[in-house]
């Protein structure tokens, strides 16, 4: 009897240990759960087992996106092999979306531009600087060579102020700053004399003259002529036009001493005071000699249609 008192005595002492042990197991510490995966939340509230595929867990915030990620599931398998995206892939994939959305409306953006422009330029009216406009003075001189010289060993000294350079051993005219501002000059004149019922003697001595003289004379009509003698007073002219003054120096002290102004294409191996109005110029070139003589000429025109203009009573001191 004692014996079976004690056995019973060690069996509930060691059970009460076991127990105390238990509960001090259970009360001890216990680590925070891991994250859920994002593919494990979508099977979740898809309802299918789905294999561990990070460890990006879900956020407090973050289950409106897993509904609208789960609802889109299928299209996501079939784009991934079969296999289910995490939240960080799907974010990056609807980045990348966006962009080529964006993309798509720049570049209908400028297709739209572009035929809003080309709509535009056909509809406006052209422009003063189009090349369709009337070439100006100054190019029209470059490209007939109106700037080549002689050679520079040959340079009057008095023709330097009209000197831009030297290439290849010829002097260069300065066009810009002297031929141009001289030429309208010189057309000034003209008008002036034409309109004022005044004679213009056109003189140009070479065979190659002798058409350009004779346009010339035409578009002047009774305000000019060409070369022929003067034999009386009644034929001394208002001025004279000179194409090559250097091979007519004669005719200059002539018409210096019946007080005759002079007008006269003068190259770099000529004084230009020889003439009253020098205009300097490559007299070598005959498209140069045809350009000032048409530019002359043009404003003698001009000048003799206001003459007549203002004799029938519709110029200018009508109107006023």
């Amino acid at each position: 009897m004692p014996s079976l008192t004690s056995s019973c005595a060690r069996t509930y002492t060691t059970a009460a240990r076991r127990l105390h042990t238990s509960v001090t197991h259970q009360n001890a510490y216990q680590p925070p759960p891991a994250p859920i995966p994002a593919s494990d939340a979508l099977a979740a509230v898809s309802g299918s087992p789905s294999p561990v595929q990070g460890t990006l867990g879900l956020q407090p915030g973050d289950h409106a996106q897993v509904h609208e990620l789960a609802s889109t599931q299928g299209q996501e398998q079939g784009q991934t092999g079969g296999r289910r995206v995490t939240l960080a892939e799907e974010m990056g994939r609807r980045e990348v979306e966006e962009w080529k959305r964006n993309l798509r409306r720049v570049r209908e953006w400028r297709r739209t531009q572009g035929k809003i422009r080309s709509t535009f330029a056909s509809v406006q009216p052209p422009s003063s600087t189009s090349t369709t406009s009337k070439p100006s003075l100054l190019s029209t001189l470059l490209a007939s060579g109106a700037e080549l010289g002689h050679s520079t060993s040959r340079l009057a000294p008095s023709y330097m102020p009209y000197i831009y350079g030297h290439r290849a051993g010829l002097h260069i005219i300065d066009l810009e700053s002297s031929t141009v501002p001289l030429l309208k000059k010189a057309a000034s004149l003209v008008k002036e004399v034409t309109k004022a019922d005044g004679v213009v003697l056109i003189v140009g001595t070479r065979p190659e003259h002798r058409s350009i003289v004779r346009k010339a004379v035409e578009r002047l009509e009774g305000n000019g002529f060409g070369p022929r003698p003067i034999q009386q007073k009644s034929n001394i002219p208002d001025l004279v036009i000179i194409l090559n003054p250097s091979e007519n120096l004669g005719l200059i002290r002539e018409c210096t001493t019946m007080k005759v102004p002079t007008v006269g294409i003068v190259d770099t191996h000529t004084d230009p005071r020889v003439v009253t109005y020098a205009i300097p110029a490559n007299m070598e070139s005959v498209r140069t000699s045809e350009l000032v003589l048409s530019t002359l000429t043009i404003a003698g025109a001009e000048g003799r249609e206001e003459r007549l203009l203002d004799a029938v009573g519709r110029g200018p001191s009508v109107r006023r």
